[in-house]
């Protein structure tokens, strides 16, 4: 009995080496090593030889057995060849040779696809700080790139700069979907290239929709024609940056967008294919900033997968810790998927294979319908089979009876999800639709949904006759509140971007027009109920309406340096790649931790140096050893005066990276400093005891500064003398006595003058500007020779304040005469034109 086991074992699996790896003849399992039943899909990661750099958000594209790599972000610092290829038959990697001079600048989040026996490259991040919307080809015969066409700077026309877009070849087309645009967010449109003709083109759907960023895609044929599948990804809704669960399908005949079931898994960076009918999904990150998350999120080995046929999400059980990552491709070939590269915290370059469930190892009907790791199969003909939705199967009698399709809907779980959303497919017009108990109607797409669904364009579906148009209205323009910046709202002819409360939005022009007649309706009413003057508008003036992008703030991406950037109240700026970017795109940006820190916040002059200054990575813009240190690649090297003078310079522990000639070990302070640090202003010639020991400290600050360290200028002077610099003499004409001692400031005893028929209103707070002000100064001169001079103060709150009226007129001695000092809060006085005039 022993013998036989030992011989069944033998038939059933058989070991052979082929090109030094251990392949496996499975019969009734699957794997490399025969780990799985043939009912369950299995994952292998697979032995390669001459293996390659890692890599995350590069392009994938299989031709025959072989997968084209192309791009990718990567660490720096080892060696990066492009493109390379992976063979799926001998399992191994193929740097490729390009011919010619001509090469792509390197990129990341781009795509890539094939027509015809050309590679197609388009848009991306180059340089890792520029989204271009260059289109490059690549010749498999003679293997040159030539570039078929430049950057586009036009926001009006295709093609428009995109990065973390999808694209497919349909037909003799390339179909690119949304993306991220450095000027305008997030891109909602479908732009099209046509290979024969070389020209570019706008879809001319008219269902409104958000852009996304990073999604996935996939394209597939149905009987009524081609369509293909967008899931997840990042987009503007809420007036914030969102992950998204929801799935969207395009219709290419059509151009028409719906909706479809949301998976209930947030996801970017993740990948989608299409094998045996089903769209499965792989990975990619879950992190939500907005939502208490765990860390295994940011990295999934989740895979889902999405019947297509019957509309319908499930789980594959057979995922694998090891796949957690994003940033990775994934292609299909007819029976397989497989998975490169990607991050984990590190850039992957292993390669994952995807072997699905075979349909033949079921027998019964209800063991062939249960079968769903990787695969659709239906029972006909006393046999369980893939299910191909081209082809009508035999049918029993009972389904006959019945009146079933074995082609479709008997085959798909009978959900209370799916039965909702067959009654509502079936329903092709709004009356017909809301008639439906559970269904609404969107009139962007025309597309009748269970009522607790969402439409496309994330408009209010109608569930009310009496909100169904009689007649077929044109498509109504694209709302202005999906636009969520100034250049993508100035896009848009009939929105404007104008300020409400405060807050900068995009409006209808007729609504801007309301709000600027309400406005003056309410000042006029303040005017006349209390005889005042009209007040000066106190919030910016608003942007002329049009198309004209130059009255719009300039885009973070324009900006190339720290203090412009800090400028901008919606940019940040990275240090480590010297990136200006919208706070809103620091996650989109920087997925693979590139941006070791980052500087942002809204101040003025010095202030914004200081802060770009503390974070620079550019060594030598340190001013201090501290500063300096705070810097993982910086030291600092001291000049031996004992005064604390020195330089910041790249380095390491054993010293600078460029020592110089009269370069000594102690000179060199890479984790600590040396001792007092005074700035070239003083020297470490006191000693102060402590309960430590005895501790160093400057002497006498000289050159007009003071503090610990010499690091700040006296009163009466300004300016930034760390390191040696100077103090320089406050400039404030005789109306200050002290000013700012970083900025120059003046803290002038005139506050302003006081103009004639008009309100001067200013007030002290419990700031640092204000804790100089002991007494404020205004002044007004009267221009007119025969009108009397009303005058009067009022102080809010409660407050009181000795007010003192001086006069000077050329009736009187050329000395300023004192009328009256009042301990008081309200005054009132009135001056005849003879005190201040001499006729």
């Amino acid at each position: 009995m022993f013998g036989k086991k030992m011989l069944l074992i033998a038939v059933l699996c058989t070991c052979c080496s082929f090109i030094n790896f251990p392949i496996f003849y499975c019969f009734y399992s699957l794997g490399d090593t025969c780990q799985s039943p043939k009912s369950r899909s299995v994952w292998d990661r697979i032995a390669t030889t001459n293996d390659v750099a890692g890599r995350a958000s590069h392009a994938s594209v299989l031709i025959d057995d072989a997968i084209w790599n192309i791009g990718g972000e990567r660490f720096s610092g080892i060696r990066f060849e492009d493109p390379v290829v992976y063979n799926i038959t001998s399992r191994s990697w193929t740097p490729i040779t390009v011919e010619g001079s001509l090469h792509p600048p390197a990129r990341f989040d781009h795509t890539l696809v094939r027509y015809k026996m050309k590679l197609y490259m388009f848009g991306g991040v180059i340089d890792r700080r520029n989204i271009t919307s260059e289109l490059w080809s690549f010749d498999l015969h003679t293997r040159k790139w030539r570039k078929e066409g430049d950057d586009n700077k036009d926001l009006m026309v295709p093609p428009l700069s995109v990065a973390g877009h999808t694209a497919h070849v349909i037909d003799s087309e390339m179909y690119i979907f949304f993306g991220y645009h450095p000027e305008i967010g997030f891109v909602h449109n479908v732009q099209i290239y046509n290979f024969e003709t070389g020209r570019w083109r706008f879809g001319n759907t008219k269902d409104q929709v958000y852009g996304r960023f990073r999604h996935s895609s996939v394209h597939y044929k149905l009987e009524s024609g081609d369509a293909v599948l967008i899931y997840g990804g990042t987009m503007w809704s809420n007036s914030q940056n969102n992950l998204t669960d929801s799935l969207m399908k395009y219709d290419v005949k059509h151009e028409k967008w719906t909706n479809l079931p949301a998976s209930g898994v947030q996801l970017f960076l993740h990948t989608a294919t299409v094998l045996n009918g089903l769209m499965i999904v792989v990975g990619g990150n879950g992190y939500n900033v907005s939502e208490s998350r765990t860390k295994q999120e940011c990295f999934s080995a989740m895979v889902q997968a999405y019947d297509i046929a019957c509309k319908q999400w499930f789980n594959i059980s057979t995922a694998v810790p090891q796949l957690r990552r994003y940033g990775h491709t994934a292609v299909a070939t007819s029976s397989e998927l497989y998975l490169l590269g990607g991050f984990n915290g590190k850039m992957l370059n292993d390669v994952w294979r995807f072997v699905p469930a075979e349909c033949s190892s079921a027998t019964r009907p209800e063991e062939c319908r249960s079968l769903t790791d990787g695969v659709k199969c239906v029972f006909a003909d006393r046999t369980c089979v893939k299910f191909d939705p081209f082809v009508s199967y035999k049918q029993s009698f009972l389904s006959f009876v019945k009146n079933e399709s074995p082609k479709s809907m008997s085959e798909c779980r009978n959900t209370a999800l799916r039965q909702a959303l067959q009654v509502c497919d079936e329903q092709n017009d709004c009356m017909s639709c809301i008639s439906e108990p559970g269904c609404g109607w969107c009139p962007s797409g025309d597309q009748c949904l269970p009522n607790d669904g969402e439409c496309v364009d994330g408009q209010v579906m109608l569930t009310t006759w009496e909100k169904c148009s009689l007649t077929r209205d044109p498509p109504p323009p694209r709302p202005c509140g999906m636009a969520n910046d100034c250049r993508s709202c100035k896009l848009l002819a009939h929105c404007n971007w104008y300020t409400v409360e405060g807050k900068p939005t995009c409006i209808p022009l007729e609504d801007e027009i309301l709000l600027r007649k309400e406005q003056l309706d309410r000042e006029l009413d303040r005017v006349a109920s209390s005889n005042l003057p009209l007040r000066l508008p106190t919030t910016p003036p608003p942007i002329p309406p049009g198309q004209n992008l130059s009255y719009c703030p300039l885009p973070c991406s324009s900006l190339y340096t720290c203090t412009q950037c800090l400028q901008e109240q919606k940019c940040m700026w990275c240090p480590s790649t010297n990136r200006c970017i919208n706070m809103e795109a620091y996650a989109l940006s920087f997925a693979y931790g590139q941006c070791h820190s980052w500087v942002a916040g809204h101040a003025h002059g010095f202030a914004f140096s200081k802060s770009c200054r503390l974070e620079s990575s550019n060594c030598s813009a340190h001013k201090t050893c501290a500063e300096c240190q705070l810097s993982p690649e910086c030291g600092w090297l001291d000049d031996g005066s004992h005064t604390g003078l020195g330089n910041c310079t790249q380095g390491s522990a054993q010293g600078p990276l460029n020592p110089g000639p009269n370069f000594r070990q102690e000179q060199w302070y890479f984790v600590d400093c040396p001792a007092c640090q005074c700035n070239g202003h003083s020297m470490c010639n006191e000693t102060r005891h402590t309960l430590g020991g005895i501790q160093e400290v400057c002497g006498e600050c000289q050159d007009n500064t003071m503090g610990k360290h010499c690091e700040l200028c006296a009163p009466g002077y300004f300016g930034d003398p760390r390191n040696g610099d100077h103090c320089k003499p406050c400039q404030c004409n005789g109306q200050a006595d002290t000013c700012d001692n970083l900025t120059g400031a003046c803290h002038c005893r005139t506050k302003d003058e006081l103009s004639v028929d008009f309100i001067f209103t200013f007030k002290l707070k419990n700031e640092d500007k204000d804790k100089h002000a002991t007494e404020i100064y205004l002044f007004s001169i009267p221009h007119k020779k025969d009108t009397d001079v009303t005058f009067q103060i009022s102080c809010d709150g409660g407050s009181q304040a000795n007010v003192a009226l001086n006069i000077t007129s050329s009736l009187f001695e050329s000395t300023p005469r004192k009328m009256m000092v009042i301990f008081s809060i309200r005054l009132f006085s009135c001056f005849s034109p003879r005190e201040f005039w001499l006729f």
